[in-house]
């Protein structure tokens, strides 16, 4: 009787262990799926960043590239003539009567 008490006993350990493993395998196939999941947004988010960096880095240079051409020294010597700005000159204002005294 007490075999059979024990047999039974370690037959609802075993059923119990059993059910234990399946539910732990259950919740870690969900937290593989979650994390899944959470990685290929993030992936996706990364890329959408990286590509707005290249769009951005490449407006930057454009940007460079025009403030150079815009304050390059012929271009700023052609808005000044077209502003009526002109060549410095340097005038010498004699006395004529200065080399006789």
């Amino acid at each position: 009787m007490f075999l059979k008490e024990n047999k039974m006993n370690y037959n609802n350990i075993a059923k119990k262990l059993n059910i234990l493993f399946v539910v732990l395998v259950a919740i870690a196939v969900c937290a593989n799926l979650y994390m899944s999941d959470k990685a290929s947004t993030a992936g996706n988010a990364l890329s959408e960043l990286e590509s707005r960096v290249k769009a951005l880095s490449l407006e930057n240079e454009n940007l460079e590239n025009k403030y150079a051409v815009a304050s390059s020294m012929s271009n700023l010597t052609k808005l000044a003539f077209e502003n009526g700005f002109t060549d410095s000159q340097s005038e010498f204002y004699t006395s004529p009567d200065l080399a006789l005294r």
